[in-house]
């Protein structure tokens, strides 16, 4: 039988996206990296039709109807700071310095000091 995608309201995404950033902080380690936990999050609560495991991105999906950064970009819920530089990959940035970016790279680089600090900035951007 065929189940209805679900629909979020924006509310609802943001405070996602806000849990899944803290959870990520709470648990990023040389064993489970963003990426990893970012799945870990939506296969433990149920998210399995969300987009890249992003919040972000789904509402964006949801809105344009498309699966496509340069369409959904510019409908993410959060503000990353750098939307008057950039038509899309908000949370990438240009040259992969954005929040998102830079949260993957510490990671990998084992500080994962930086990487939980940055974690929850993201968890706390600021809803448009």
């Amino acid at each position: 039988m065929y189940e209805q995608e679900r629909i979020y309201t924006k509310k609802e995404i943001i405070s996602l996206h806000k849990k899944m950033w803290n959870f990520i902080a709470d648990n990023i380690s040389i064993r489970r990296g963003v990426q990893e936990l970012k799945k870990q999050f939506c296969e433990r609560y149920g998210y399995d039709d969300i987009l890249n495991n992003c919040f972000c991105c789904k509402w964006g999906a949801q809105v344009t109807g498309s699966c496509l950064g340069t369409n959904i970009c510019p409908e993410c819920p959060v503000i990353w700071g750098n939307e008057e530089e950039l038509d899309n990959y908000f949370c990438e940035g240009a040259k992969e310095d954005g929040l998102y970016a830079e949260v993957l790279n510490a990671s990998a680089e084992g500080d994962f000091r930086t990487a939980k600090r940055l974690a929850r900035e993201i968890a706390d951007l600021k809803a448009k």
